[in-house]
């Protein structure tokens, strides 16, 4: 995409692959102060995978965030097949999953006052409303 070669199904694993990194990580894989640098890394595929991670999940992100979307897992021969089968999901319950009966390994305890969330009145604070907006010419 940074490419402007389009869109196709190589981006969504490359998307899942970020997605598991970020979820073990708490970051991005490509992750930087200067989005240039972003894109940069992107099409360099360089990403630093942390050494606490099993060695599956950095080979299912490695194979994910292939720079060559022909390479990727995913995009080859076997298609998702290749993505199902790999290491890293063996034991997983993927019939399960398509029929919805697999159980939530985290189910998060939702907050009493959620229809509230986000709302001003949550927070109880006096600051004042700013209605001010970024002039984006001056930068």
């Amino acid at each position: 995409m940074i490419q402007g070669l389009g869109y196709g199904i190589q981006v969504d694993y490359w998307a899942l692959g970020v997605l598991m990194y970020e979820l073990f990580e708490g970051s991005a894989p490509f992750a930087s102060y200067d989005p240039g640098s972003v894109a940069k890394k992107i099409l360099q595929g360089r990403v630093d995978i942390p050494c606490k991670m099993s060695t599956p999940l950095q080979d299912a992100i490695r194979a994910l965030l292939s720079c060559d979307p022909t390479q990727r897992l995913g995009c080859l021969r076997g298609g998702v097949e290749d993505v199902m089968k790999h290491r890293f999901f063996c034991g997983f319950d993927w019939e399960g999953l398509q029929l919805r009966t697999v159980a939530a390994p985290f189910v998060p305890k939702a907050p009493k006052n959620i229809e509230k969330m986000g709302s001003r009145e949550i927070f109880n604070d006096n600051a004042k409303v700013v209605d001010w907006v970024a002039d984006l010419d001056q930068l």
